[in-house]
């Protein structure tokens, strides 16, 4: 084979090597350009991966013509040596294109690997998100006691192990009237869990809002009571999934939370410094 052929060779080889660090280099690029410059804090477009994959096919290709056609130049250059000189271009060709051959099978086997651990650990955490286990149902009810309500939740889904699940109660308006965390233990397919949420604080705070200082108060208002659940994964679990998945699935909007809302329509009165509460057209005191 004469020099200028196997000095093409050489560089489209050592190209698509260089081609390898010119994806990530474009795609860094690409993601830092869009984060800094286009989408900040917001959400990113729908087209992003297609656009950064974009980016990494140029930067691959462009690399590979870029080497190609210096060794095109380099090789028709070194055709015009003398004999001996063309000898030893030769043996330089030959171990090029030796090492450049091995460093691309080698590449194209690290390349492989990765993405059949990307492939893998997509797959975890499609697992993961779809076997948790969810909010299924939420209902709140007043307790017979006089203490509160009962804020009964129900979750169906495969994964048992602990959880985080958050309880929030809002007015009318929005405004958070009580939240409360718990961390529990749920069993696989269905559990079920109740949380008191107690009068006399909710009552005081919704009070304090808007009847600061009245001597007495009938109040009506539409509560809504959330329930957001969130499993706590173990290490296992993390090292199977997406680096970015495995540092930000406690993050707000992480597809691993479940939630679920219900409304509660609730009557009190404040009278002579205590509350009362109408249940079933009955006005019932609320114990201290």
């Amino acid at each position: 084979m004469e020099l200028k052929r196997k000095y093409v060779l050489v560089g489209a080889l050592w190209g698509v090597i260089v081609g390898y660090g010119a994806i990530a280099i474009a795609t860094g690029l690409g993601v830092a350009f869009l984060f800094t410059l286009v989408y900040r804090e917001g959400p990113w477009g729908e087209n992003t991966g297609a656009l950064l994959y974009g980016l990494g096919v140029a930067g691959f290709l462009g690399s590979v013509v870029l080497c190609t056609g210096m060794g095109y130049f380099f090789g028709r250059r070194a055709q015009r040596a003398s004999g001996p000189e063309q000898a030893t271009e030769h043996r330089r060709a030959n171990v090029l294109l030796g090492t450049g051959l091995l460093a691309v099978l080698l590449g194209a086997y690290q390349l492989n690997a990765q993405n059949t651990a990307t492939i893998n650990r997509q797959g975890n955490l499609d697992r993961l998100i779809e076997s948790r286990q969810i909010v299924s149902d939420l209902h709140a009810a007043h307790r017979g006691d006089g203490h509160g309500l009962d804020v009964a939740m129900s979750t169906r889904g495969e994964r048992a192990g602990p959880y985080v699940v958050e309880v929030t109660v809002r007015d009318g308006r929005g405004r958070m009237l009580h939240s409360e965390r718990h961390e529990i233990e749920l069993p696989g397919h269905e559990g079920y869990r109740v949380f008191p949420v107690d009068y006399p604080d909710l009552l005081r705070r919704a009070l304090e809002r808007d009847h600061s200082g009245q001597e007495t108060v009938h109040h009506r208002d539409l509560l809504t009571i959330a329930a957001r659940l969130v499993p706590v994964l173990d290490r296992r679990e993390l090292r199977g999934l997406p680096r970015h998945a495995a540092s930000n699935y406690l993050a707000p909007d992480s597809p691993f939370f479940s939630r679920r809302e219900t409304q509660y329509p609730i009557e009190f009165r404040f009278e002579r410094g205590q509350y009362w509460v109408v249940v079933r057209g009955e006005l019932q005191r609320v114990a201290s």
